[in-house]
């Protein structure tokens, strides 16, 4: 899911790149070039079902 996630979020503007790490647990990092970007990848709902799927998982998901 997070590849997946990379490919959609590099497509979208302001997109600046991505940092993961991944071994018991795993993180994942985007960065993005000001606030409007990151408002409307989040609102992005491929996305938010990413999101809503690893809550139902048990993983412990944060978005700014």
């Amino acid at each position: 899911m997070a590849e997946k996630m990379e490919a959609l979020a590099s497509q979208q503007s302001g997109f600046l790149g991505v940092e993961s790490a991944r071994e018991d647990v795993g993180i994942t990092v985007s960065y993005w070039s000001d606030i409007d970007s990151i408002k409307k990848w989040r609102a992005n709902l491929e996305h938010q079902e990413a999101q809503r799927l690893g809550h139902e998982k048990g993983y412990p998901l944060r978005s700014m």
